[in-house]
């Protein structure tokens, strides 16, 4: 697997070699699921149907962590590479959605996690 590289703002950039910058195997995996986790129901113009039910699940009134999590669940196994889902955290403080998730891969077991959705 081949995809452009995004630095830590979420941004594409230039390689040394003045070309865009590539995320390949393991690291590219990473990057789509972290995507797959940032994404907002609704915001793809093409893909109205994929995202994740933020506003639903975890800003309108009383979180609906259980709910959010089987909706994450399912799209993160949509991602060619994942085998399955080892462990799947989360919580709302405040105004933050804390989530930690380890999922076993073709890569070997993998964690993302976020601090501020």
């Amino acid at each position: 697997m081949r995809i452009f590289a995004v630095n830590r703002h979420n941004d594409i950039y230039r390689a040394a070699h003045g070309s865009l910058a590539l995320a390949h195997g393991a690291d590219a995996l990473r990057q789509n699921l972290e995507h797959v986790m940032q994404s907002l129901l609704g915001e793809m113009i093409h893909h109205t149907n994929r995202g994740l039910p933020y506003a639903d699940c975890v800003w309108s009134g009383a979180p609906k962590l259980r709910q959010f999590e089987a909706f994450a669940r399912v799209a993160l196994k949509k991602e060619r590479g994942v085998r399955r889902i080892v462990e799947f955290a989360a919580e709302r403080r405040e105004n933050t959605l804390l989530y930690r998730v380890t999922l076993d891969t073709i890569y070997g077991e993998m964690t993302i996690n976020a601090q501020d959705v």
